[in-house]
């Protein structure tokens, strides 16, 4: 069973098949990763904005995060969606 996250992040780079994600809230705020995502998701994407993403581990270690849902937080709307 893969680990599944919910959390509140601002965007701080999108590159070519990842996002850095900056977290906003819980005792590792400030804590910055990259996530794997899709081409459609991350074309979505941009530096700067504040977003709800759930992510899912791709890894038994938890090391490894791949967006599976992304909601815009400024806007209420949602994004994009990967299959999880």
């Amino acid at each position: 069973m893969n680990t599944h996250i919910r959390r509140q992040f601002s965007v701080s780079d999108v590159a070519d098949d990842h996002v850095w994600l900056k977290l906003l809230e819980g005792e590792k705020k400030g804590l910055e990763f990259a996530a794997y995502a899709d081409a459609e998701t991350l074309n979505d994407l941009n530096e700067g904005e504040t977003v709800t993403v759930t992510m899912k581990s791709r890894n038994p270690r938890d090391t490894e995060w791949e967006v599976a849902d992304v909601e815009n937080s400024n806007q209420s709307g949602r994004l994009a969606q990967s299959p999880a």
